[in-house]
């Protein structure tokens, strides 16, 4: 009896520890950008820059131990984008942003609604 007691016990800590590295996994925050390093800084300004756009909502990000800055980048006529930066300032990823996708999701589901209603 007192062995299943220990189990049970030992199986409870452990779903509890995996539950706590997981949290710890996968974290994201907004950052305002003055706090970020300098040369993170200088890869979304620079991205920024090229597009004669301006730099938005800023997340820090910790994926499996990794550490990357997320920016969304608006630019003069509405439109909006993310640039994914390391913690080293080494750009990674510049991609569309998921609201746009999403607008556009929607709208065409719309669409093809309108198009079988007819």
């Amino acid at each position: 009896m007192k062995n299943i007691q220990a189990i049970r016990t030992f199986a409870l800590t452990l779903a509890l520890s995996a539950g706590a590295v997981f949290a710890e996994e996968d974290k994201d925050e907004n950052v305002a950008f003055a706090t970020l390093p300098a040369a993170v800084q200088n890869t979304i300004l620079a991205q920024a820059d090229a597009k004669g756009a301006t730099v938005g909502d800023v997340e820090k990000e910790t994926e499996d131990g990794n550490l990357s800055y997320e920016a969304e980048i608006i630019q003069k006529d509405g439109k909006k984008f993310e640039v994914e930066v390391a913690g080293d300032g080494t750009l990674a990823k510049v991609k569309a942003d998921d609201d746009e996708k999403e607008e556009k999701q929607e709208k065409d589901e719309e669409k093809d609604d309108d198009e079988e209603e007819k």
